[in-house]
């Protein structure tokens, strides 16, 4: 049997949801736009708040203000006196692996590749290593002209790995955000955006004319030859090298996904299937049977976009900066709605049999309405006492039984499957609990290949119910609606020393509690735990929400730490605990007004 997995562990850290919602569905008639990039958490935060004015007391071109990698002299996600702009990853496919056919000289070393029936010789790029103890060592690079580096070589089959990857002919990304910064109107912006060639974002706008508009521009090739997995050519695995699967054609701009001023008088994009192309596991062809030269080969699972486009299309036409702050804030879990009944269904069959432990488990997803409070009135995760409202303390404990019991369920059914790692599970996991009848294989994954016996779905679950059941209730006691979601869900912000074994700088240190934190899997103020533990190493790295006017864009924003790296500064995490609060502060625009009320200046001559 083949199993039919979901995405792994690679780039899982890289996410994010924007939205833009146009003046017919706004309160004061005004565009409104909400950002958050979710990226690996850390300590100093990712972003760097920074406002960049040529003009008011110069005679520069740029006014803006945002959020920014420290020591980059662009604004990233932010605003200037006209528009505002937010940016999430697109997850379109940017790279192909070559296996190339080796050519060798007569002693058998490798000296180049063939290609369309000609050799072609390496391009070769020597260097040299010096270490601190005086020593030193040759190395070379070896590059495939046509395709790029050569990743691995295999000289008893006579083959070679390549990547061909975007970044490699990379040239006028870097114009797009100067030119960004000093759009005035959405089609100047939109034409920023043409300089793009690797970065592959979904970047939304909104403008002074209250235009919405969602531009995932990038230099994409157009993989015309490109099979579904029965075919010679999978994009999503390693192809010929020989010349047969080349990058000869590229999408024009135009053929791109994109959207302006639609219809439904919102934009949302949230990593996810562009096209409705990938959900049958075939990118090749669309929905309707239609073929496609494919640009995306992986999309998020697509819980956070739906939920997104659920609220927004709820609250109609009353949206606001706070309606924005509320869905950017959200920790329903849709995914916790679409898999808890059909857990509840196998759980409760008469051939499940938990013990007095597995049951309490049972009651507490049987009491959940899907959403992830901490439960503790704090954001200690050890000493932070409990809420006193009962509702707020069951739904905490509901969304406990739920990850830790998807958590139990995959390992079990995922056991021996050659199933991927990372926080995902895979499909087969997902759809074993919620309509097996979706899976190719039909109902087979609860049984572990490893074993003689034939485990069945109702044995399974009675094992996972014990184990989570026996683990709460040691870690969280005897009373299933006392489970606060937060005494083991919490954020662990990293420093970059910590990939080095250095710890000391993270935040929290080691041992020490983590900071309590609503949401959950999938949910839109994203909050994914670990697959061994209940800790949140990424998410929302940033918020950001803005509202367009005739007289430029008002924005609010939230930052994890703070604006100093100094692990002294009474600055170094000030805005973490405002962020985990879901509070937002003014993104100030004026530059007499963040001097008057700077803490501290420091001028250069």
């Amino acid at each position: 049997r083949r199993m039919i997995l979901g995405p792994g562990l690679v780039g899982e850290e890289i996410g994010s949801n924007n939205w833009v919602v146009g003046p017919s569905l706004t309160v004061n008639g005004n565009a409104l736009l909400s950002n958050d990039p979710h990226l690996g958490m850390t300590q100093p935060a990712t972003w760097y708040l920074a406002h960049l004015d040529a003009t008011t007391n110069g005679s520069g071109a740029i006014h803006a203000a945002g959020a920014t990698f420290a020591g980059l002299p662009w604004v990233i996600v932010g605003q200037n006196e006209s528009i505002a702009w937010g940016l999430t990853t697109t997850v379109m496919d940017f790279s192909d692996v070559y296996i190339e056919t080796l050519v060798k000289d007569a002693g058998g070393n490798p000296t180049g590749v063939m290609f369309k029936g000609e050799e072609v010789p390496f391009i070769r790029r020597p260097f040299t290593i010096n270490f601190s103890d005086g020593t030193s060592q040759e190395n070379e690079l070896l590059f495939v002209p046509h395709h790029g580096a050569v990743r691995e070589i295999d000289g008893v089959n006579d083959t070679a790995v390549t990547l061909r990857w975007t970044g490699n002919d990379i040239d006028t990304d870097i114009n797009f955000l100067t030119e960004l910064a000093q759009a005035t109107t959405m089609e100047e912006a939109r034409l920023a955006l043409e300089n793009i060639t690797t970065i592959g974002q979904n970047v939304v706008v909104i403008d002074p004319d209250n235009n919405i508009g969602w531009f995932p521009y990038n230099r994409l090739p157009k993989r015309t030859w490109a099979t579904n997995l029965d075919g010679d050519a999978p994009p999503w695995l390693p192809l010929d090298g020989t010349g047969a699967y080349e990058w000869e054609e590229y999408f024009a701009i135009e053929e791109l996904p994109q959207a302006l001023n639609p219809a439904s008088g919102y934009i949302a994009t949230a990593n996810n299937d562009m096209t409705g192309a990938l959900f049958d596991g075939d990118p090749t062809t669309l929905p309707n049977g239609d073929p496609i030269a494919p640009y995306q080969v992986d999309s998020a699972a697509g819980f956070r976009h739906s939920q997104i486009t659920n609220l927004i299309e709820g609250i109609g036409d009353q949206h606001s900066r706070e309606t924005m702050d509320a869905i950017i804030s959200d920790v329903y879990s849709l995914m916790g709605e679409r898999m808890v009944p059909g857990m509840i269904a196998i759980a409760n069959d008469p051939l499940t049999m938990p013990t007095v432990e597995g049951r309490k488990v049972i009651n507490a997803l049987q009491d959940w309405n899907f959403t992830c409070p901490t439960g503790l009135d704090g954001t200690n995760s050890d000493l932070s006492p409990l809420v006193s409202d009962q509702n707020e303390l069951t739904e905490a404990s509901g969304c406990m039984a739920f990850h830790a019991l998807l958590n139990e369920l995959r390992f079990l059914i995922e056991l021996n499957e050659s199933a991927p790692t990372g926080r995902k599970p895979s499909i087969a996991v997902y759809y074993s609990i919620v309509d097996p009848s979706e899976l190719v294989a039909g109902d087979v994954y609860w049984d572990d290949p490893a074993t003689p016996e034939l485990e069945t779905k109702f044995e399974v679950m009675s094992a996972a119910l014990d184990t989570v059941g026996n683990f709460l209730v040691s870690e969280l006691g005897a009373d299933e609606t006392q489970w606060a979601w937060g005494r083991l869900h919490g954020l662990q912000l990293s420093s970059d020393l910590s990939t080095f074994g250095i710890f000391a700088y993270d935040n929290p240190t080691p041992n020490q509690p983590l900071f309590a934190n609503d949401g959950g899997l999938f949910t839109v103020d994203v909050a994914n735990p670990g697959t061994t533990d209940f800790v949140q190493t990424a998410g929302p790295s940033t918020r950001f929400v803005c509202e367009a006017s005739p007289d430029g864009p008002t924005c609010r924003i939230q930052l994890p730490g703070g604006q100093s790296s100094d692990i002294d500064s009474p600055f170094y995490e000030d805005l973490l605990f405002p962020y985990l609060a879901n509070e937002p502060m003014p993104l100030v625009f004026d530059i007499a007004e963040a001097a008057a009320n700077a803490e501290q200046t420091v001028s250069f001559p």
